[in-house]
């Protein structure tokens, strides 16, 4: 047997599955072979085989996704270098970046291979994709420049350089500062770059993909910088850089701060603090920690903190464990803590609120307990000599755990405030040839730097702390330190040498550098793929039936790392061993004050600067004079660099743009009974930007009002005559009204006031296009002023911000509990049945002197997926103006978007959607008019560019039956997908007959026609890589009939909730025979041995052992006749009728008579029938419903008066399932009389 060769770093890899080694056993079988080749292919059949949507086998679930996500996992490792071998019957893994390399080169290779596995997979995302392609080639109605203007072009460059290289290095300065010419520019959000129009954060969110690592956005403070050159055109990049959060645990970092014990101690004895020093530090720590908890509600006496005893820790501890399990209950029932961010005007009762949560009740218990556990030992251990009371406590373990409790107070509160980590910091080519990176890092230094840092952040309320004290907490927010880390552990780094020496800036006393004090142990998730963390983040979910980690400010540190953690301890697997990648950094420390360690252990209050923030040059001056340093000490000596010149020459924007970098889209197959063009005659498709903005309109800037030019608003606008609701606000204007447009975010207020606004001009109407951006003072007072002048006025704000203001501002603006009434009238609610059928509505006029008024119209109100309105989008987006382009297109005849544009105009086929779409919205999904924008772009485009169309050709996966089921993002996709779709619908003689080829081509209206092709003697030539061909071409071809074929209406795809949706809103039958269908099931819900009681609904009381438990028996004495319940129907105002026209009835609901109906009522909708209608009367899985159902019985009990008779039935159950007892209770003479036991 052959010896394999010595590998270091092995770590086994032993999932748990609980199956007796079965799954483990074809996990072992897949990486058999020694080839890695062999070895992904053998993993990723299994893969596939475990998908969802492919296997077909009655084992659990639960063990095929960990079966799957252990599959993912040897995936990504093998993939990118990872040495796997079977030993002992187990599996090992040694990490290739932990085997010895030949040179520098080889081990840098071996570590990149970690970072690019990363990016990859990263550019793989579609969205990315566009995002690229947008920024590359913006459409043409974009204001944007292409981003590749921003990429210098590096020939330019050199014939500019060379000349200078000829000088003696200490002339070159001078003309160097001539043609470059570096700035530092800060990434505002949402502000535009004046020369290209495109947005700060775009141009450094796409530069960033030139990393070999993914770059992830963190929550809290950061800070984004772009480095551009003025002296070449549209000013291109030079390097960008980031400053993050500090990380907060770095130990050769914490060691020098004296924050770990044996630090602390360091610095004692190096006499930088004294040893009364020291000692007062450690109290002072603990102290000032504890005066930032709110302890009101804890059980502890403000004088236990000073004076803590045994039992005080006691208590807390109980408090604490009592806390963290009343946190995992909240999240088992699924009530997700929301976050939060407050400002500084933040108000103490609106912190208290977050304070009292679970979250904070068990961080603030378990801190205190912590703090006096610290301050019990200190107490214990302090004698008069200080130094000796130190050495005391680092002699015992006790002692040492005491110290380093208190030594984290003073990190906890400072890491986060004073210290920030250069996140990103490199050039971007062709600069990075002339040191770029080196000048972005000294550019850190600048006080320009630390100047925006404290203007941004030294007024915000630290978020944790305040929820930890009940009040606000403001942090300082001088930076003194920056910490950063290389890519690489071996080899040169950019932060080599780094040095900003004394006098470079006025003020500057003493050398800046980059110190090098370590390097990490390789800790991260670069090397998994985002479809590994992901099945690793619905495996934990699924293993602990609560989500453990809900990305909130409190619930610990690195969220994601965090969420991969518990999924590899939900599969079994040591954490340690696969997030410990083997890819140390180096770590860097840049002090920016000389008293650092003092600063940050809170001894000295005030920081002493290295550079003197009071006789420093300000902003972009020392910023200029530190490219000046850089122009002197690095570019002029870079300039000889053998290798640089040529370098320069083969540096252009086309070979530099990202999207040369990205995958290659997966190729797709044709499917069987379609005539197959040859793929070498096709030819690339030439860009068209009039195409690329109705394709953008899905998930892209294109489909936001606010980001398109007047012109193109015009272009895209919708207008149904049954919906007018432009001219309802220009009558309106014209006769001086106050009109405010409200809903949701993607309603399109924005974009009404855009198109209406030389109108609303001309008018002279007070005019706000998005309140929610302004400040609400200032709007309000404006608009009380229109109102009192008479002056109209059209205002756009969001719902939340709308009830904000009134809420905050009612007092003072009379007019607003108008504008109140409005919004939560909007609705009324007519009793449904036969008798207001015929009744006239209210028909809604312009009121001829409107000055004062205000009307509310809401938008969110607006059912935008009426047969009508997906008629009108689908007319609009399949316009020809849009593709005039496509004319000159060689593969115009076989693209998709060829046929969907033809499909999609047809009468047939818009109704078929539009009644699909229409089931969505009588299923209770609210839809904005962006959304479905969006949707009907993806029908035309599938997201995909004209290359990846042509690719496809006549392909099935390119056609809008395809695009409406397939890879959507979006609320509206998942609806489609939740039993809409034509193929879940069982039709015995259309599917045979599909299935058979027996159809008649002619029979569907558009070319290519399918071929009529018997499925079975297709499969019987298929190969193992393509078996599922079939039953995609059944599927495909079964859509298609739906959509396309005269005989579709056999296929409508109802279900029985629907239907019985339309039986109780069917008018010709009596009230009570309706109301009567919907009681028995209502009763059949409450207790499951109800069979059949439609005259009556049954009211139940739960009961509980105790109060923290589930309720385990009902109780029910009392029931509402049917005669006394109706059924209502929601109705519009007819100002919103006016605006809106006719909507869909997605809702009706279910009450008594009067004014009890608005305390006492039951929505009832598709998703609540659902349950009502599921076998054994319902389960309980659909929490929302369940607790509608009975709050509705709560709530008719406390309405319902006993009838005064001397006798009364009562009926106990023993949970909805048990036996039901009814006992015969005489009030008269307080006994039972009779009981009578059920057995259902």
């Amino acid at each position: 047997m052959k010896t394999l060769p010595p590998l270091k770093d092995g770590r086994v890899f032993l999932p748990s599955f609980d199956d007796g080694g079965q799954s483990y056993s074809r996990l072992i079988g897949a990486i058999a072979s020694q080839d890695f080749e062999n070895q992904l292919a053998n993993l990723n059949a299994l893969i596939s085989e475990l998908k969802p949507e492919v296997r077909d086998s009655g084992e659990e679930p639960l063990r095929l996704l960990k079966l799957r996500t252990a599959a993912l996992v040897l995936r990504d490792l093998i993939g990118q270098g990872w040495i796997a071998r079977i030993e002992n019957g187990c599996i090992a893994l040694y990490p290739k970046t932990a085997q010895p390399h030949k040179n520098v080169d080889e081990a840098k290779a071996a570590s990149r291979s970690v970072g690019m596995f990363a990016r990859e997979d990263q550019l793989r995302d579609p969205a990315i994709r566009r995002f690229i392609g947008s920024l590359e080639q913006p459409g043409r109605g974009s204001s944007c420049v292409p981003i590749t203007n921003l990429i210098a072009d590096g020939r330019t460059l050199r014939e500019r350089l060379e000349p200078i290289s000829q000088l003696p290095k200490q002339e070159r300065g001078t003309l160097l500062r001539q043609v470059i010419k570096p700035y530092l520019q800060l990434v505002e959000p949402d502000k535009r770059c004046e020369l290209t129009g495109i947005k700060y954060a775009d141009i450094w969110r796409y530069f960033r993909f030139n990393w070999s690592i993914p770059f992830n956005t963190s929550p809290g403070r950061n800070l984004f910088f772009l480095i551009r050159d003025a002296g070449q055109p549209y000013h291109p990049v030079m390097a960008i850089a980031a400053l993050g959060n500090s990380v907060m645990q770095l130990n050769c970092r914490d060691m020098l701060f004296g924050w770990l014990p044996k630090g602390f101690m360091q610095l004692i004895e190096k006499g930088k603090i004294s040893s009364d020093e020291g000692l007062a530090c450690l109290q002072n720590c603990i102290q000032k920690s504890l005066t930032e908890i709110y302890i009101d509600d804890l059980p502890i006496d403000p004088q236990e903190l000073q004076f803590p005893t045994t039992q005080t820790l006691s208590r807390l501890l109980a408090f604490r464990d009592d806390a963290a399990l009343r946190r995992k209950r909240e999240l088992e029932e699924f009530i997700k803590p929301k976050r939060v961010e407050f400002d500084t005007n933040v108000t103490t009762d609106e912190l208290l609120k977050e304070t009292k949560t679970t979250l904070y009740q068990f961080k603030r218990s378990k801190s205190i307990a912590e703090l006096l556990r610290a301050r019990l030992v200190l107490n214990a251990c302090t004698v008069s000599d200080s130094l000796e009371t130190l050495r005391k406590l680092m002699a015992d373990e006790e002692g040492q755990i005491a110290v380093g409790i208190a030594l984290r107070q003073a990190r906890n509160r400072l890491s986060g405030s004073t210290m920030m980590e250069i996140v990103v910091c490199g050039g971007i080519p062709p600069y990075s040839s002339l040191l770029s990176g080196k000048l972005a890092c000294l550019l850190m230094l600048s006080p320009a730097v630390t100047q925006i840092y404290e203007g941004r952040y030294s007024q915000q309320v630290s978020i944790i702390a305040s929820q930890m004290a009940g009040r606000a907490i403001f942090r300082p927010s001088k930076l003194v330190y920056l910490g950063t880390s290389s890519l690489y552990a071996v080899g040169s780094s950019q932060y080599n040498r780094v040095t900003l020496p004394a006098g470079t800036i006025s003020g500057q006393s003493k050398d800046v550098h980059y110190s090098l004090i370590g390097d990490t142990e390789g800790y991260g998730s670069a090397h998994l793929s985002k479809e590994t963390k992901l099945a690793l983040t619905i495996l934990e979910n699924k293993s602990t039936n609560f989500k453990r980690v809900n990305n909130v400010f409190g619930e610990g540190a690195n969220p994601k790392m965090r969420q991969l953690a518990s999924g590899l301890d939900a599969l079994g697997i040591a954490q340690a061993n696969l997030l410990r990648h083997a890819s140390p950094r180096l770590i860097y420390s840049i002090p920016l004050i000389e008293n650092l360690e003092r600063y940050l252990l809170e001894i000295d209050e005030s920081p002493k600067f290295l550079i003197s923030t009071d006789h420093s040059d300000v902003g972009d001056e020392s910023s200029s004079k530190i490219t000046d340093f850089w122009i002197d000490r690095w570019l002029a000596s870079r300039l000889d660099h053998k290798p640089l010149f040529q370098q320069l020459v083969e540096s252009s924007p086309l070979k530099l743009r990202i999207s040369k970098d990205l995958p290659r889209p997966v190729q797709q197959l044709e499917l069987p009974f379609l005539d197959i063009i040859d793929r070498e005659t096709r030819m690339q498709a030439p860009v068209d930007e009039k195409l690329d903005y109705i394709r953008r309109l899905y998930r892209e800037e294109s489909a936001f009002a606010d980001n398109v030019k007047l012109n193109q608003l015009r272009d895209i606008n919708i207008s149904t005559s049954a919906a007018p609701v432009e001219r309802v606000i220009d009558s309106l204007i014209k006769n001086g009204a106050s009109v405010i447009l409200t809903g949701n975010a993607g309603d399109g207020k924005t974009h009404l006031i855009r198109l209406m606004e030389q109108k609303l001009k001309n008018q002279d109407a007070y005019i706000v296009q998005d309140a929610s951006a302004e400040r609400l003072d200032e709007v309000v007072q404006q608009w009380a002023d229109s109102l009192q002048t008479g002056k109209p006025s059209c205002i756009a704000i969001n719902e939340g911000p709308l009830l904000d203001l009134i809420k905050k501002y009612r007092k003072d603006y009379g007019f607003l509990e108008e504008v109140e009434r409005q919004l939560h009238r909007s609705i009324s609610y007519e009793a449904l049945d036969s008798k207001n059928t015929d009744l006239a509505r209210k028909v809604w006029s312009v009121p001829t002197d409107a000055k004062g008024q205000v009307f509310v119209i809401d938008l969110s109100i607006r059912q935008n997926l009426s047969e009508q309105m997906v008629g009108a989008v689908l007319d609009k987006l399949t316009e020809e103006r849009w593709y005039e382009g496509c004319n000159i297109c060689p593969a115009q005849s076989t693209c998709g978007v060829t046929y969907n544009r033809k499909a999609l105009k047809h009468q047939k086929v818009q109704e078929r959607v539009g009644k699909l779409l229409e089931n969505v919205s009588v299923r209770g999904e609210q839809i904005t008019f962006r959304e479905l924008m969006a949707f009907c772009s993806f029908l035309i485009f599938g997201a995909r560019s004209c290359d990846e169309l042509i690719e496809l050709g006549t392909s099935e996966l390119a056609r809008y039956y395809t695009n409406m089921f397939k890879d959507g993002d979006g609320k509206l996709f998942d609806e489609l997908r939740k039993g809409i779709d034509p193929v879940s619908r069982t039709h015995a003689k259309v599917d045979e007959k599909l299935w058979k080829g027996e159809f008649s081509s002619d029979d569907f209206p558009f070319e290519p026609k399918p071929i009529p092709t018997p499925l079975d003697s297709h499969q019987e030539k298929v190969t193992k890589n393509d078996a599922d061909a079939p039953l995609k071409a059944f599927e495909a071809l079964k859509r298609r009939w739906f959509f396309e074929h005269p005989d579709s209406d056999r296929l409508t795809p109802r279900t029985k909730a629907e239907d019985f949706f339309e039986e109780l809103r069917d008018t010709n039958q009596t009230t009570q025979s309706r109301v009567s269908n919907l009681l028995r099931y209502l009763n059949r819900f409450l207790y499951a041995g109800e069979k059949n009681c439609p005259d009556r609904l049954r009211l139940w009381t739960q009961l509980a052992y105790s109060p923290r438990n589930k309720a385990k028996a009902m109780v029910s004495g009392r029931d509402v006749p049917s005669l006394k319940l109706f059924l209502y129907e929601p109705r519009l105002t007819p100002l919103l009728e006016r605006c809106f026209g006719t909507q869909p009835i997605d809702h009706i609901w279910l009450g008594p008579e009067g004014k009890d109906l608005r305390f006492a009522n039951l929505r009832i909708d598709i998703r609540l029938l659902n349950l009502l209608l599921a076998p054994y009367g319902g389960t309980t899985d659909d929490p929302e419903c369940t607790r509608r159902i009975y709050r509705f019985n709560d709530t008719l009990a406390n309405q319902v008066q006993p009838d005064g008779g001397d006798f009364r039935t009562v009926s106990m159950v023993e949970g909805r399932l048990g036996r039901e007892v009814r006992i015969r209770v005489d009030l008269r003479k307080r006994r039972y009389d009779d009981l009578d036991s059920d057995r259902r």
